[in-house]
């Protein structure tokens, strides 16, 4: 959902890299905001390993990838969540620093 002045209640449901590139921008804020030295290929980690794989079915297999491997073609490594993935790195934190 995302807020919006169109409708009476202020939200709308939208989706979509338009959609998505706020969230994972703000994702990777957050990642940056705890552990400011990390590198791209280690944001792409963390983003991937906190992503959701249990994703609504789209009835399709896009390029000879079927939707339930990761990445693929609908869903690429999953549905972002911003609490799973600062989770992952926190929990990683606490590895290294003990």
């Amino acid at each position: 959902m995302s807020a919006s002045h169109e409708y009476e209640d202020g939200y709308a449901q939208m989706t979509g890299t338009s959609m998505a590139a706020p969230h994972v921008t703000g994702t990777i804020a957050l990642l940056l905001s705890e552990k400011p030295d990390l590198n791209i290929a280690e944001i792409r980690d963390y983003l991937s390993k906190g992503a959701h794989k249990n994703v609504p079915s789209t009835g399709y297999d896009c390029g000879g990838i079927s939707e339930k491997e990761f990445p693929n073609h609908a869903f690429g490594t999953g549905i972002l969540n911003a609490y799973s993935t600062l989770s992952e790195l926190l929990k990683n934190n606490r590895k290294t620093m003990n």
